[in-house]
């Protein structure tokens, strides 16, 4: 399991304690949190032996592949860099999930978001041959890793529909999405509606409670 970014990694933690066989907490190369925040929550809220399942390593999105471990400008990276560039092909298409959480009020670091997603997934196995029986009994293709994605519309609705656009045209498949009262009480229990790209008469106040969620996959050709 991945995170994409989490500035105190609650998350990451969760799914430590849920019995994940390994998570992995990423942020910014910049980020104060790396080692500071992330680190001590880890150090404060897991038990000892579960710890090693953790690993923290920072990620800039649509930093990847090989040329950024074998090119000259490698040679006078950080130690830290060279390492985040290491971690990235090493892990590539190897997480089942990874957890994107508010991720999306930036629009423009909405494709390198999905370049990371994309090269980071498991991805889907080819369909069986007909005279070959799947796992599960079918002959639809294995899923491969799924991405969560959460976000909030506090920079507006149209720029998160952006980004499923987006991500769309560069090969993901959106799997199911939905919007989630992020106010409803324990009394109403879980609150949600349908996905709209657009809401007609929907003001900053009312956007403010709803978030969406969604499942993403990688398309067989991505």
């Amino acid at each position: 399991m991945l995170n994409a970014i989490l500035g105190a990694a609650l998350p990451s933690l969760i799914s430590a304690l849920a019995g994940a066989a390994q998570v992995t907490i990423t942020d910014h190369p910049s980020s104060p949190a790396l080692y500071g925040t992330i680190q001590a929550n880890i150090a404060n809220n897991i038990p000892l032996h579960l710890q090693s399942r953790i690993f923290v390593q920072s990620h800039e999105w649509g930093v990847l592949g090989s040329d950024a471990v074998s090119s000259q400008e490698s040679r006078t990276q950080s130690p830290e860099t060279q390492a985040a560039s290491i971690s990235a092909v090493e892990n590539q298409g190897s997480y089942t999930r990874i957890i994107a959480a508010d991720c999306l009020w930036m629009r423009d670091q909405h494709e390198n978001l999905i370049r990371s997603l994309l090269w980071f997934l498991a991805p889907p196995s080819p369909p069986s041959p007909p005279s070959l029986p799947d796992g599960d009994g079918s002959n639809g293709a294995a899923r491969g890793g799924v991405a969560w994605v959460v976000a909030g519309f506090h920079t507006g609705r149209e720029i998160v529909a952006s980004f499923f656009e987006t991500a769309v045209a560069m090969g993901l498949l959106v799997e199911q999405i939905w919007e989630r009262d992020v106010n409803a009480t324990s009394e109403e229990g879980v609150v949600t509606r349908e996905w709209m790209p657009v809401r007609p008469g929907e003001g900053p106040e009312n956007r403010a409670r709803w978030c969406v969620v969604a499942f993403l996959r990688k398309g067989l050709n991505s």
